[in-house]
């Protein structure tokens, strides 16, 4: 026997919820509210009462800080059992509810499930007509979230679906949309919510450091181990080589992954396993086939790499284990026309004392000269690295030797240059005769530091010797030199574009935009100044603008281009009624008795 009208009023939960038993007005607002209390609950029964009520399915979350969230995509991230939620997303399919409608970033409700680890979830939105390979804002499909998180189950799921396993975020041909039928999309600008993983799932899974799911995406959904779709043309292997993931260098190795792969710089899985140092990988990437000297498009080796990020024990492996050669130039011409490296030339350049007394120990020539002419001692004092700058200078001492570069250079100047004030002292200490000395253009290492504006260094060499009064050849003092300061000394470091273990750039993103921001802050400051100065002197009349405008000297709140403007708006204009300020009586009874002896308006009427 069913409850009756009574019993039923008095069950509404929208009563409850209000704490009355007045009648209640079941708005939009209240029937929206009411459902999303009742789907984050995962109850099934609440949610057909407010559908019952005239609550939509097609309802999404559209507060202020909200990200469009979906009724579905809500129910799949309510709070209690997987059988509830179950209930509860099957109930709002039936209901008519979008299984491809997507939030804010573009994540259907597939990608929730996806995130969430809620295999049984997937299974039932798929059936129901999800697309298993929908993308989000990030290019990013559920299989790459799923691995992102490790959820195993999920990945076995979405394999099972048919879920394309070697799917990746740089095909640009890749499916967005759903099965057949029309995807609501809510467009609105904002940042992604998830952490772009890029390239393949498998690329995902060697970034994550996930072997487990990397193992199921090569045994079960048949991923390529070689696959070049990652950032810059990279494989999973390098990506793993460059994060230090043992496990799974050793899985894709054991899977057919190419040890010799290239990316689109040309670098190779040995590249990037230098930057992270791990000998463990290098090792085993050795012994897959891998080559000690192996060269990118620039000519640089894993050894210049190693070289110069400071990694000593990864050189000392190279050298000495596989036979990889010190000396060995790079060939790429930069666009300061300084290319022919050798690795100790970065290394000089990093500031690792150790790391440079270790290449030297393993055959290294600490004289070796760029093709820009410069030793390593040059690129020294350039990065101010004062202790190698130290042991080099007492090492030629020692044998009698002063390197002048092309032009007359020295290496006191490449300090100047810099500020590098340690180097300096370092270098003046062992050759005091450096502070005295005159390029071909009859320059001394004053001069250079007073043409880039380096007081500290300048002081270290006046200290030291230096000589103020000494002129070049075009009769300048280095203190008629210092005005003339234009551009920033070159900077000559690490050329080559370093990038993470997931192929992003490492460049300092919040720096770029505070000085864009403060760029243009400055220039919408000085139009908006400029253009409040032309409005203050606008004429009240003929409305131009003049900087030689003269102010009513009644009312001093309006200017005109001439008296003539000034009493046409008098007359005709309507100032006279809002020109109120004290004395004005008196002003008008003035012109009034000098029009009518011939006399002209009074002085003063226009200041």
């Amino acid at each position: 026997m069913g409850s009756s009208k009574l019993e039923r009023e008095d069950s509404d939960p929208f009563k409850k919820a209000m704490g009355s038993d007045r009648m209640v007005v079941y708005s939009p607002a209240v029937l929206r509210s009411a459902l999303f209390n009742a789907v984050v609950e995962a109850n099934v029964e609440d949610v057909r009462l407010c559908v019952d009520r005239g609550a939509s399915v097609c309802w999404r979350d559209e507060g202020e800080d909200s990200c469009g969230l979906t009724a579905l995509q809500a129910a799949i991230c309510a709070e209690g059992k997987t059988r509830d939620k179950a209930e509860v997303v099957r109930y709002l399919i039936s209901q008519g509810a979008g299984v491809d409608d997507v939030d804010y970033v573009e994540s259907s409700a597939l990608h929730f499930c996806a995130a969430l680890g809620n295999a049984e979830l997937i299974d039932l939105i798929i059936k129901s007509g999800a697309c298993p390979n929908a993308r989000d804002a990030e290019e990013l499909t559920p299989l790459h979230l799923a691995v992102n998180q490790g959820h195993e189950r999920c990945v076995r799921a979405l394999l099972n679906n048919w879920a394309k396993v070697d799917v990746s975020d740089t095909d640009a041909s890749g499916s967005q949309g759903g099965s057949g039928g029309a995807t609501r999309v809510v467009s609105v600008p904002g940042a992604s919510l998830y952490i772009a993983r890029r390239g393949t799932p498998l690329h995902v899974s060697a970034a994550a450091d996930r072997p487990s799911v990397a193992r199921i995406l090569l045994d079960e959904g048949g991923a390529t181990a070689s696959s070049s779709a990652g950032p810059h043309g990279c494989t999973p292997l390098h990506i793993a080589c460059r994060a230090g993931h043992l496990e799974v260098c050793e899985l894709l190795l054991s899977r057919g992954a190419d040890p010799r792969a290239r990316d689109d710089s040309g670098e190779e899985p040995l590249h990037r396993c230098a930057e992270n140092g791990d000998l463990g990988i290098a090792r085993l990437l050795l012994k897959g086939g891998a080559e000690a000297d192996c060269a990118n498009d620039a000519g640089l080796t894993p050894l210049h790499v190693a070289a110069a990020l400071g990694r000593r024990e990864f050189i000392e492996m190279l050298v000495s284990e596989c036979g990889a050669d010190p000396n060995r130039r790079c060939s790429r011409v930069y666009r300061d026309w300084d290319g022919g490296r050798t690795p100790i030339h970065y290394c000089a350049h990093s500031g690792d004392l150790n790391c440079f007394l270790s290449l030297v120990a393993l055959g290294a020539d600490p004289r070796a000269v760029s093709s820009v002419g410069w030793p390593p001692l040059f690129y020294a004092c350039e990065s101010n690295a004062h202790e190698i700058v130290k042991w080099i200078v007492q090492r030629d001492a020692a044998d009698g030797v002063h390197f002048v570069a092309d032009k007359g250079r020295t290496a006191l100047m490449v300090a100047a240059m810099h500020n590098a004030t340690e180097s300096a002292v370092a270098i003046m200490e062992e050759q005091p005769f450096a502070a005295r000395w005159r390029d071909e253009t009859g320059r001394t290492a004053l001069h250079w530091a007073a043409k880039r504006g380096q007081q500290e260094v300048m002081e270290a060499i006046l200290k030291r010797g230096g000589d103020k009064g000494v002129r070049d050849a075009n009769g300048a003092t280095c203190g008629e030199l210092f005005p003339n300061l234009v551009r920033p000394p070159p900077k000559r470091q690490w050329e080559e574009e370093r990038r993470g273990p997931q192929g992003e750039a490492t460049w300092n993103y919040r720096s770029v935009m505070e000085q864009t921001s403060l760029r243009y802050l400055k220039r919408t400051m000085s139009a908006r100044r400029t253009r409040e100065i032309a409005q203050e002197r606008q004429c009240n009349w003929c409305k131009k603008y003049s900087f030689d405008a003269l102010r009513c000297a009644a009312c001093k709140t309006v200017y005109y281009c001439d008296g003539e403007c000034q009493r046409k708006d008098w007359r005709a204009g309507g100032h006279r009624l809002v020109c109120v300020t004290q004395g004005l009586e008196d002003l008008v009874s003035s012109e009034i008795k000098a029009k009518r002896s011939g006399k002209g308006r009074p002085r003063g009427f226009l200041t």
